[in-house]
């Protein structure tokens, strides 16, 4: 089943359902962060493996992404599209995203800074939504789509 075709879901809802699906049936893939702190900026550094569908988690408030390495497929809720470095883009509050990775890719993410916060715990509560919110939202639109049992 394509949840992202669904006309009846939400884009959370499909990436969510997404994400449950990859998590309950594919085994996890490493995808390393590097925390790069720069004055009045904390930058995400991701590595993806080639072969991978990476579903992003929602984050609080827009911001720049920049991809730096590796041909994708990025989904998002205006499309599907073959992009490949240098590419960057900026989201608004809630963006989520699928990308398909052809090639090993690397890309970061730019966020606001300006108390020069070093703790990254602190700064990924700040950015993103929580991880068990989405999973949840995930779990229930699978249920949902399976019918009663």
């Amino acid at each position: 089943m394509n949840a992202l075709a669904l006309p009846e879901l939400t884009w959370k809802e499909k990436v969510a359902f997404v994400g449950a699906h990859i998590e309950a049936n594919f085994p996890a893939v490493e995808t390393p962060v590097k925390h790069i702190f720069e004055p009045g900026m904390y930058i995400r550094e991701i590595t993806i493996p080639a072969g991978v569908v990476f579903v992003g988690r929602p984050h609080r408030f827009g911001h720049r992404v920049r991809f730096l390495q590796g041909r994708v497929r990025l989904i998002d809720e205006s499309g599907s599209r073959e992009v490949e470095p240098p590419f960057e883009f900026f989201t608004k509050p809630g963006f989520l995203m699928v990308l398909e990775t052809y090639e090993p890719h690397m890309g970061r993410t730019y966020h606001p800074n300006p108390d020069g916060c070093r703790d990254v715990e602190l700064m990924e509560g700040l950015i993103f939504h929580s991880k068990d919110e989405v999973r949840q939202i995930g779990r229930t639109v699978q249920n949902a789509l399976q019918g009663p049992t």
